[in-house]
């Protein structure tokens, strides 16, 4: 029992004797930002204490004078100056963009061509299409999601504002327009018209370009007091937009547009956010961090290093700096898979875990060797992930999430990871990953001082490989990737960002995607599309009647939870030259049941054989539920049946009694995949319906391919995918 009271609870007086000596306890730093935490809680959440005016909406200059450890004057004659303490744009931009204009000419005219529609402030942003998000004044509406119509009230304090709201709002939109990822490309603008334009074109588009973004900060400050609204909510935004303002300031701090007194007023929005993301990290209460946290951080150490003039920076950069290692060891497992198992969030993760390492490099502080190895396998994990043709399977949540878009941004490439693959190769010394990664090396080119134009010729592995800790199994050869996924519940089982696609390949072969993951849909404008997208209906598996693999439930505060119960296990992994074999199974269906799924991959016959077996089950308590084995196609892809006569490889038996049934895949391009089945009696094959959403809030109609099979106490069926090489069709 423990003292205080007798139930065992602490008196008042015990309670706050605890809290006295772990006070006490506390580093002063730690202190001070509880104590501006509960005062700022105190006077700005309640709107009848914060008319009193206490605490205004912006901080007075004379506070943030005192927070500099100079005049301020000083601090913003110095944001004009080359440092590369700061970080990696903080450098002598031209030559950089020189190199880009002379090896990426196409890069030039995109950005070109994309900042003039960001002049006329238009976005195309999570599935938006080309919109103008503004007030009747002209101003950018930055509280609204301008997709549904619905905005968030600007005056709710950010720890009050409502994420899910259940009535078709999605709060990424605001969300994502107040990241100010596009001001990076009218940096670019800036810095390549001289290049590319007739000197009077590039005198007035980068007269305009520098003339928007400080019309867009200075509104933005203006109309999001601080702690107030939507874009005061999740830390991680206030993190990356800190982390793009201080790139736009680096890229433009030459023109004369940005004159002192708005670089001052962006300073002193920048301590702010600094101030709001120490006094906010986005920790669990059990302690669990994950990607929101690692923005946080990177976001944090960025304003350390890129205003070292605060008082509190050295303090922002310890953390960060120590954050940053200590997320390396806790998100990212060994062989270098992100444990939240989502392969568009490992490129976020990723990314973020580059620029924390480019910053320390900046610094003169490298981060410890530990770290970078950590990093090289993480890239290895994505030079495996990728496919020939540059792209990248989607299993998990995938809503287009970037830190620094310097390459791509709003763009139709979501599934292209290589620019980490250019930055980060350049950044280890390793030529074959800047290889790998083609001609994405625009990031790489702006970041860094020097990247190899032309790295040596080599041959690019393309042998099979596993990543057991994170569960990816890739069977690749040539022009053929079969990736699999056989891993847990990511987040330590939360499964905020994972689906119900164990066992479920993503299937790649002679130029283009066939066997593909659904996808994601939205998170929280549609809540039975965001279930369905990540149920294991919707995957590459097989489904026993409408069992989920993992459990989930319907309610709003569900969306980003998972129950973990499949217990995945693999059983067999080999591979050689001739191809490889991965066995694996789970028991998240219940009652005993248990699916255990094997792959053979035959590289010269270009062949994968799939055997399912359901079984171990109580029969009769599953007698009315039919078993699914769905193979969903991307699109563009069509199905059609055809007699087994047409079938290119012969198919492998099985016991008992079987129907032989094949289909043909084709595309207009006129390339050709095969499925083929052999299903026990009784079973049916058909083509239906489906939904694919190739990036977050856009979804298009697809093809399935249904194998339907009648209960039994035990279930085994084959399928045979074929890649026909394309000479020999």
């Amino acid at each position: 029992m423990t003292r205080g009271t007798r139930d065992g609870r602490l008196s008042i007086a015990a309670r706050l004797l605890r809290y006295a000596r772990l006070w006490r306890s506390l580093p002063d730093e730690e202190r001070r930002m509880r104590a501006g935490r509960r005062i700022e809680r105190l006077f700005r959440r309640d709107p009848a204490v914060r008319k009193l005016g206490l605490i205004g909406d912006q901080p007075r200059w004379s506070s943030f004078r005192r927070a500099l450890s100079g005049d301020l004057e000083t601090a913003v004659r110095r944001r004009r100056a080359t440092d590369p303490l700061r970080g990696p744009l903080h450098v002598d931009l031209g030559a950089r963009a020189a190199r880009v204009a002379e090896r990426a000419p196409t890069h030039v005219i995109s950005v070109l061509a994309r900042a003039r529609d960001l002049l006329d402030r238009r976005f195309d942003l999570l599935g938006s299409g080309p919109s103008r998000p503004l007030r009747p004044d002209g101003g950018i509406d930055w509280h609204r999601d301008f997709k549904s119509g619905l905005a968030w009230d600007p005056s709710i304090h950010h720890l009050d504002v409502t994420i899910v709201r259940g009535d078709g709002s999605d709060i990424k939109v605001p969300w994502e327009l107040s990241r100010f990822q596009h001001l990076t490309v009218l940096g670019q603008a800036w810095l390549l018209a001289p290049l590319a334009l007739p000197s009077d074109d590039a005198a007035k588009l980068r007269r305009e370009c520098a003339t928007e973004v400080v019309s867009q900060i200075d509104d933005w400050i203006a109309q999001n007091p601080r702690g107030l609204g939507v874009n005061w909510a999740c830390t991680m935004d206030v993190a990356i937009r800190a982390f793009n303002w201080l790139a736009a300031l680096a890229m433009l701090r030459e023109a004369g547009e940005l004159d002192d007194g708005f670089v001052g007023r962006v300073l002193r929005s920048l301590w702010v956010h600094g101030r709001h993301i120490r006094q906010n990290l986005e920790v669990g209460r059990d302690g669990l961090t994950s990607n929101h946290y690692l923005s946080d951080i990177v976001g944090l150490y960025a304003l350390g290093c890129g205003l070292p003039e605060l008082r509190e920076a050295s303090a922002w950069r310890t953390l960060g700096r120590a954050a940053l290692t200590e997320e390396m060891d806790r998100q990212v497992l060994p062989d270098g898979v992100d444990f939240e198992r989502s392969i568009p969030y490992q490129r976020l993760v990723t990314e973020l875990m580059l620029h924390g390492a480019l910053l320390a490099r900046a610094s003169g502080e490298p981060l410890p060797s530990a770290y970078d190895r950590r990093l090289e396998s993480m890239l290895e994990f994505v030079a495996t992930y990728t496919r020939p043709d540059g792209t990248a399977p989607q299993w998990g949540d995938n809503d287009d999430g970037r830190l620094l878009p310097l390459d791509g941004y709003a763009s139709g490439m979501p599934h292209d990871h290589r620019h980490l693959l250019a930055l980060g190769g350049s950044m280890l010394g390793r030529s074959d990953l800047v290889r790998a990664a083609g001609d994405r090396r625009i990031e790489a080119e702006w970041l860094l001082d020097s990247v190899e134009e032309r790295p040596p010729i080599t041959v690019p592995t393309r042998s099979s490989r596993a990543f057991p800790a994170g569960g990816y199994y890739v069977l690749r050869d040539s022009d053929l990737h079969f990736g699999l996924p056989c891993g847990p519940v990511g987040t330590a089982g939360i499964g905020n960002h994972t689906h119900n696609d164990l066992f479920a390949p993503c299937v790649w072969a002679g130029g283009r995607e066939w066997i593909s993951d659904p996808g994601t849909g939205n998170y929280t404008s549609d809540p039975v599309l965001r279930n369905r997208m990540r149920s294991t209906a919707v995957h590459a598996t097989l489904q026993l009647g409408a069992r989920e693999q993992n459990g989930f439930g319907e309610r709003l505060d569900d969306l980003f939870v998972m129950s973990p119960r499949s217990k995945p296990e693999v059983t067999a992994w080999r591979h050689d030259d001739d191809g490889a074999v991965i066995a694996a199974l789970h028991r998240g269906f219940g009652d005993s049941w248990v699916h255990s799924r094997e792959v053979r991959f035959d590289a010269p016959g270009r062949t994968w054989t799939i055997l399912d077996v359901l079984s171990g089950g109580d029969f009769r308590a599953a007698e009315d539920e039919r078993v699914f084995i769905r193979f969903p196609l991307a699109p563009g892809v069509e199905p059609r049946h055809r007699d087994l006569e047409h079938w290119p490889v012969p198919p492998s038996p099985t016991p008992g009694p079987v129907v032989g049934e094949c289909l043909e895949l084709s595309d207009e391009e006129g390339r050709r995949f095969w499925i083929g089945f052999d299903l026990p009696e009784g079973s049916r094959v058909e083509i239906v319906s489906g939904l694919h959403s190739p990036r977050y809030g856009v979804t298009v109609p697809s093809r399935v391919v249904v194998a339907v099979v009648p209960p039994a106490g035990e279930v085994r069926a084959r399928s045979v995918l074929h890649a026909p090489a394309r000479e020999a069709e």
